[in-house]
């Protein structure tokens, strides 16, 4: 199917694509289906285009490029009635905030990541408990890291 967007044009998507999120996005219960725009496949971002909503696109990070060993403990729950239980059954993405697009004041929300079901495309945005990872964590570090000293 075809969608028309803002940032992206009319792109051409399969319907068997689109991640659906029947709760919405945290703040945004409207968006509702996603859109993975494969821009740079070697790349550690990706774009989420809303199907149903034009001007949004979210940035989008799997969390364990920037903590390699994230921890989804304490939502067992949620992630049995998504059906991936098995970490090779999901797909986790965390939303970037890019204020103004100054890459130093980027931040990724590592506390709410996105947990999609691979087979069935479906997820949901789930809260992690005890706040043990913060909802902005500045990621320019990782773009520019300090020389290594010879």
């Amino acid at each position: 199917m075809k969608i028309e967007t803002t940032r992206f044009g009319t792109i051409e998507i399969s319907e068997n694509s689109v991640i659906k999120l029947p709760n919405g996005i945290i703040g945004l219960k409207q968006v509702t289906r996603l859109a993975i725009v494969e821009r740079n496949q070697e790349g550690w971002f990706q774009w989420w285009q809303a199907v149903d909503h034009p001007s949004m696109a979210f940035i989008t990070l799997d969390p364990r490029r920037v903590v390699p060993d994230y921890d989804l403990s304490g939502v067992e729950e949620e992630l049995k009635a998504l059906e991936v239980e098995a970490p090779s059954k999901r797909m986790i993405a965390a939303l970037v905030s890019l204020p103004e697009s100054r890459l130093d004041e980027m931040t990724i929300d590592l506390l709410a990541p996105i947990v999609v079901n691979r087979r069935t495309r479906e997820g949901r945005q789930i809260i992690l408990p005890n706040e043990r990872y913060p909802i902005a964590y500045r990621v320019a570090s990782l773009l520019h890291p300090l020389p290594v000293a010879a």
